[in-house]
């Protein structure tokens, strides 16, 4: 299940902070990240996250792309110096959407 869902035209392309301080014991910060998109045939698709980068308690993920009717399910894996944590947020493209309309 995902943290999040997210809409987007194809077209669109922003950054999205996946915070996880609520996660993270008190003073940890995420040292290193993975991030993974896959669509909806469990294929990968690296098109739809082209770069990302952690700040303190954050992984700042770039969404660009997408086919239209498309569901992707983007992972993002924080690591501390002690232990893995876990985010999960559902990417939905649309043509006819307002772009990042339900990013939180």
């Amino acid at each position: 299940m995902a943290d999040v869902v997210v809409t987007k035209t194809p077209a669109a392309a922003f950054d999205y902070d996946m915070e996880f301080s609520d996660l993270l014991p008190s003073g940890a910060a995420v040292v290193t990240k993975t991030v993974s998109a896959i669509d909806s045939a469990g294929t990968a698709n690296t098109a739809v996250i082209p770069s990302s980068s952690v700040s303190g308690t954050k992984v700042r993920i770039h969404v660009a792309a997408g086919t239209d009717l498309e569901d992707y399910t983007i992972t993002a894996l924080a690591t501390t110096t002690s232990d893995v944590y876990g985010r999960i947020l559902e990417l939905r493209v649309r043509a006819d959407a307002i772009d990042g309309s339900n990013k939180s």
